[in-house]
């Protein structure tokens, strides 16, 4: 029989330390350490044995999409400005408004990954978790 049943990650509180997370983003929007909340909430994320690849569906999106957007921005703004390309600092600048604008989607992203996946649950055999 398979039903829902509390992963052992609930067992560390990543439940509790998600949602801790998520408000701490939701309330930094707009501040200078929205970026950094995001990218620890990110690194928070794991992989659930026997269940979702958490962590794996989130990297993909972050690497084959955020991080896309943000280099092709930052490449757009070098050719439209030749001479500030070369100043690094304006480059990072550049880079963190661009992260800046992506960084709610993702945000978004980890927030719907986690709800689809039944945030903290997993399908697993409930005999065998019993047995433990």
């Amino acid at each position: 029989m398979n039903d829902h049943h509390v992963a052992w990650k609930d067992r560390l509180g990543l439940n509790r330390i998600w949602e801790q997370s998520i408000i701490r983003c939701l309330n930094s929007y707009g501040t200078p350490g929205f970026i950094d909340d995001v990218n620890l909430f990110h690194t928070l994320i794991i992989n659930i044995k026997d269940g979702p690849q958490l962590r794996k569906i989130i990297d993909d999106y972050y690497n084959n999409n955020i991080m896309i957007w943000i280099n092709n921005g930052v490449e757009e703004w070098k050719q439209k400005n030749k001479a500030e390309s070369s100043m690094p600092e304006l480059v990072n600048r550049t880079r963190k408004e661009f992260k800046n604008f992506y960084y709610p989607y993702f945000l978004s992203f980890i927030m719907q990954t986690l709800e689809d996946n039944g945030f903290g649950f997993y399908h697993s055999k409930i005999e065998e978790d019993e047995i433990m």
